[in-house]
């Protein structure tokens, strides 16, 4: 079975946009628009970064108008903070710093590096990772387990936490300030050090249901539980996560490879298009230098996300029956569409819904630009990819 991971932000990645930006920003027209883009993508820290390139580069106007926005959308944010567990990180710490203890070297005593792998594989720099008010014990559960699945050094996370503790202490910085500077994710898959699998996965399941980034972190480390614990608790939690589209995908891909992903052809014909999305994005592109006949099909889903996830998934292949297939659809007319937001069917000439306006991306076009961008060269009769633009 191949190796399910769920994908954090990666800090040395965020290192090379920040540094891209300061480089582009006031030399290269379209890198306005792009940094504008990644703004509410991205982790706060590369946030702020952006937000200080933009100023630096002389385009003052363009920063004040994004932190006039942004501060309106904090101040709508502010009243959901109330919602979350005051002091965490010092109790993060402390929780950490319990039990045991390592004799660090001088190098880890300066680097904390187990400390800053733990922050990372638990996704510590999005407020989606920490817990609500009345979470707090469930959460410091899920970190011991998470811990041990990780294979992380408990004596040295609790030395590194001291430390982080005393610094916070002494110098009045703020916890974990320096710890997504350089930082590993682990594979969360040391199932044999678990005494008591049943209740790491219980205690797994349990955080599916909370922020985005602690699902994200126990959906990947039910990816590798035991199939017998693991496939019963995600095939309830598939059920009980209809109601959100993000989660219930979340926990279909660990299904799915729970299941050698077994089910992603029956998801493909499924009337659920979270299902169907999930199968349009896992489904093998090709078998045998020929395109899967269901991607044919997702292709053309009246769910435009399924459509889209479809195209990019045969776009990966490179092969001559690709580009074949993205150029019909490029040139093809656009089909009905419903909306993923609110249900509504919008005819072919609809950009946005005509009850939310919600404005999924149209197939054709993107057809279009997959096309020119992975088959450069590739004859294109019909309508020009510019209009697809």
């Amino acid at each position: 079975m191949a190796r399910f991971r769920v994908h954090p932000r990666d800090a040395f990645h965020e290192k090379i946009i920040e540094q891209a930006a300061r480089r582009l920003l006031g030399r290269v027209e379209e890198a306005t628009g792009l940094v504008l883009d990644l703004l509410a993508e991205v982790s706060v820290d590369l946030n702020r970064k952006l937000i200080d390139a933009l100023q630096r580069a002389g385009l003052n106007d363009v920063s004040d108008a994004v932190l006039t926005e942004q501060s309106n959308m904090m101040n709508r944010a502010l009243s959901s903070l109330s919602n979350y567990e005051r002091n965490i990180p010092e109790i993060f710490l402390s929780h950490l710093a319990k039990d045991g203890g390592a004799i660090l070297t001088a190098a880890h005593a300066s680097k904390l590096d187990e400390l800053a792998d733990l922050y990372q594989t638990l996704g510590l720099d999005m407020l989606s990772a920490w817990p609500k008010l009345g979470e707090r014990s469930s959460w410091l559960a899920l970190v011991d387990v998470i811990c041990e699945l990780g294979g992380f050094d408990q004596d040295r996370l609790a030395a590194e936490a001291r430390i982080a503790q005393e610094r916070v202490d002494q110098s009045g910085e703020v916890a974990f300030s320096a710890l997504n500077i350089k930082s590993n994710y682990r594979d969360l898959d040391h199932w044999s050090q678990i005494g008591d699998p049943e209740a790491a996965v219980s205690i797994l399941t349990d955080s599916l249901f909370k922020g985005w980034e602690t699902a994200r972190v126990a959906a990947a480390a039910l990816a590798e539980a035991p199939p017998e614990l693991a496939i019963p608790s995600l095939e309830s939690a598939l059920v009980r996560l209809q109601s959100s589209r993000q989660y219930q995908a979340l926990v279909a891909h660990s299904l799915a490879h729970q299941k050698d992903y077994e089910p992603l052809a029956e998801w493909a014909i499924s009337e659920n298009a979270t299902l169907r999305l999930v199968a349009a994005e896992a489904l093998p592109a090709a078998i045998d230098e020929q395109l899967d006949p269901l991607l044919h099909t997702l292709a053309r889903d009246q769910d435009r996300y399924v459509a889209t996830a479809a195209l990019h998934r045969i776009a990966e292949t490179r092969i001559s029956a690709a580009a074949e297939y993205l150029k019909e659809i490029a040139e093809s007319l656009s089909w009905d569409w419903i909306c993923a937001d609110c249900g509504e069917v919008n005819d072919t000439a609809r950009g946005g819904c005509r009850k939310c306006r919600y404005a999924p991306p149209d197939p054709t076009e993107v057809a279009g630009e997959l096309l020119a961008k992975v088959f450069g060269d590739y004859s294109f009769s019909g309508k020009s990819l510019d209009d697809n633009r």
